[in-house]
Parts: C-alpha cells; structure tokens; sequence
C-alpha cells in the first residue's frame, strides 16, 4: 500500500508568496496606485474644512471666505482662506485656528465645477498671485449664512469618482460622491 503525501509546509508558502505577488503586481496595474484615495481624503478634507469655516464664522463672530483657484490648465487646485478685517477688506487667514485655514494645494488629476447661487462660475485658472489678490468666491458670515453653492469635482481621466460639495443658505454642507463602487 503506497502512503499519501501531500504538500510540505514550505510548497504551500512559496505558492502563497508567489500568489500575493501576483496579486500586488496585478493591482497596480489595473489600479491607480491609490491616486483615487488620495483624491478622496483631499475632498473629505475640504468637506469639512468649508463646515468649520461655517461653525467658526458663528462662533467668533468673524466673516470667513475661500477661493479656489488654479495657476493654469495643468496645476492642481489650491484653497486660499481670509478673514475679513474692520475696514471690509479680506486678508489671508494663515495660520488661524490650529491651521486649518492655512491654504490648501489638492491633488492633481481632478477637474471643478463651481456653481454659486445657481448660477455658472467660472473659476479662475490664469491668475498671478504675485500681482493679483485671488479673489473670494464663497463667504461664511457670522450670522451662519453661506454663500450657496455647488462645487463638483470630478477625476479628469474618466469620470470614475465624482464629487459634489454643496452649501446652502443656512450654513448646511454636505459632501456626495459616486464612484465605481455604486456609491452616490
């Protein structure tokens, strides 16, 4: 009678170890390297980064604002946030409430949509900011009111996660998204 042999401990970890690599070598192909997660956390951030400049505006007292802006068609998005002084004028907000509005550069690979007050924004792409001031686009007053507005970006190669940050006149902020996933 011939005695079974099976597989030693060592073939089954090298079949394992080949496997996890192919696996790994397979994602990262496929994927985008976690580009997407990346992008995401950038959006969840400035989710929640516009609902503390609401709740702070209310709790200090004092007016807030954002502007979003790229250089050009190629450079990422960047977030600038003021503070308006006594006399009206905005300032730059750095380094304020543990810097939270400190500015902002978001990921690369992603396109925006600003509408405010239901009407088309365009945002502006060619500005010099050694000479010019950014404007503010959205205002965080401290009675609670916000400038109404729908911000939608999207992932620029395919459209695969798309994201809607959305203010109304009360101060509410909600953040939608829909991906590959199914999720919207």
């Amino acid at each position: 009678m011939r005695r079974q042999r099976g597989f030693s401990l060592i073939e089954l970890l090298v079949v394992l170890v080949v496997v996890v690599l192919m696996i790994g070598f397979a994602t990262v192909q496929l994927g985008d390297g976690g580009r997407s997660n990346q992008i995401r956390w950038n959006v969840r951030h400035l989710a929640d980064t516009l609902s503390l400049a609401s709740d702070e505006a209310q709790v200090s007292g004092r007016n807030r604002a954002v502007a979003l802006w790229r250089e050009d068609i190629e450079a990422a998005w960047q977030v600038n946030w003021y503070e308006q002084q006594a006399d009206g004028n905005w300032e730059d907000a750095q380094g304020e409430v543990d810097d939270a509005f400190a500015p902002m550069v978001l990921s690369q690979g992603f396109n925006a949509d600003l509408i405010i007050e239901d009407e088309g924004y365009l945002l502006p792409e060619d500005i010099d900011t050694s000479e010019t001031l950014v404007e503010p686009q959205l205002f965080f007053f401290s009675g609670g009111q916000v400038t109404p507005f729908e911000l939608t970006l999207w992932m620029e190669q395919d459209k695969s996660h798309t994201y809607l940050i959305r203010a109304d006149l009360l101060g509410r902020i909600s953040l939608l998204e829909s991906g590959e996933d199914g999720s919207s």
